[in-house]
């Protein structure tokens, strides 16, 4: 009895760069056999906090964060639309924007969908820069409940 070994519920992430596209454009290709395709953007806890912690005054309003979460979901709508090929035959994807520390809020979704892929892309950073910044994708690769495909992101050369 042969083995299904084609992904069936998908998740991709994307922070909303141009360079999300590369991961969308990939998890496109590997969806077009899958059930569902869900694509998410997490809006990072320590940006809604700051102004708190730091004592600023400045949190975020439920208005202002329904505003926020609206432009999030419109932006990966147009990566989506730019990253998908003209024939694709794959699920319609379920965008989502949602709160939290982006590594554990994107398995914790993961795991809360079953899914049994997540594509993420991975902007190579080394030295000082992965120390300070960290990677969300090393951390997702480490914490995730199901296989992980890292995207690396191919940086646009200057002219």
């Amino acid at each position: 009895m042969p083995i299904d070994t084609r992904f069936r519920n998908i998740v991709v992430t994307s922070d909303l760069s141009d360079n999300s596209i590369q991961g969308l454009q990939r998890a496109a290709d590997l969806a077009t056999s899958a059930d569902k395709l869900h694509i998410i953007h997490v809006v990072s806890s320590s940006e809604l906090l700051l102004g708190r912690e730091y004592g600023l005054g400045l949190e975020v309003s439920k208005q202002a964060l329904k505003e926020i979460h609206a432009a999030a979901d419109q932006k990966l709508a147009s990566q989506w639309k730019a990253a998908c090929p003209k024939d694709y035959t794959g699920p319609h994807p379920r965008l989502l924007t949602i709160n939290g520390s982006p590594a554990p809020a994107i398995c914790e979704f993961a795991e809360s969908v079953k899914a049994d892929l997540i594509v993420i892309g991975t902007h190579g950073r080394t030295g000082i820069a992965h120390a300070l910044i960290g990677s969300v994708a090393e951390n997702v690769v480490r914490h995730a409940p199901c296989a992980v495909l890292t995207v690396r992101i191919e940086k646009k050369k200057k002219k």
